[in-house]
């Protein structure tokens, strides 16, 4: 393994656990045992580590979530749930192969530095969005969702839904492990069957129906 290497596992297991301000770069050289030096021939700064960490990570995931996607042959007679659900088995897939990578992009996406998190959207973008909005677009068009929502809301809810529920899964005590695959799907189909179907009861759906219609 290379000193490059070195760093970057290093870098993973401290940007797991503490979000960007917090992470050390003093760690990260000493528990790689490399020196300043080496670290900062491959690296310019703290953030350019960061920038790194996020692009191989990404890369990984996507690799994961590449045959999952194929799937999806033509978005217009494809559920938008059954998308969702593919997208979060992906992610769940990564978790359980990279746990550390997993656990970091999850650090990334609720990064407190306002400042950062605004640099990683303006490299990264948000691509998976934009695909998401277009989904949402055709599932209205084909009443396969409401329409009475906005659809920026919908798309912010739906993209929302598909990056927590590994954190779900984490908060409740269902560690992502090949060994719990079992209660792991179960619980992500009672997730997709909550987001298509709702909480309320078939009756209350009417009155609420009702409601919406009478404003």
């Amino acid at each position: 393994m290379s000193k490059r290497e070195d760093i970057i596992n290093t870098a993973i297991e401290e940007f797991s656990s503490y979000y960007y301000d917090a992470a050390s770069i003093n760690s990260i050289i000493e528990n790689s045992s490399t020196s300043k030096g080496t670290f900062y021939y491959y690296f310019r700064n703290k953030e350019a580590l960061y920038i790194e960490l996020i692009k191989e990570s990404k890369n990984m995931k996507e690799k994961l979530s590449q045959q999952r996607e194929e799937e999806v042959v033509n978005n217009n007679t494809t559920s938008i749930f059954q998308i969702i659900k593919r997208r979060i088995k992906a992610s769940i897939d990564f978790g359980i192969e990279y746990p550390k990578h997993s656990k970091f992009l999850i650090n990334v996406a609720n990064e407190p530095n306002t400042k950062i998190k605004l640099k990683v959207k303006d490299l990264f973008g948000d691509s998976d969005d934009d695909h998401l909005k277009e989904v949402i677009k055709n599932s209205i068009y084909n009443n396969k969702i409401r329409e009475n929502l906005p659809e920026d809301f919908i798309c912010s809810l739906m993209s929302y839904q598909t990056t927590c529920f590994t954190e779900f899964l984490l908060s409740s005590g269902i560690s992502l492990d090949s060994s719990n695959i079992g209660i792991i799907n179960q619980y992500l189909e009672y997730y997709i069957d909550f987001l298509e179907k709702g909480l309320g009861t078939s009756s209350q759906k009417v009155k609420i129906i009702k409601d919406i219609t009478y404003l």
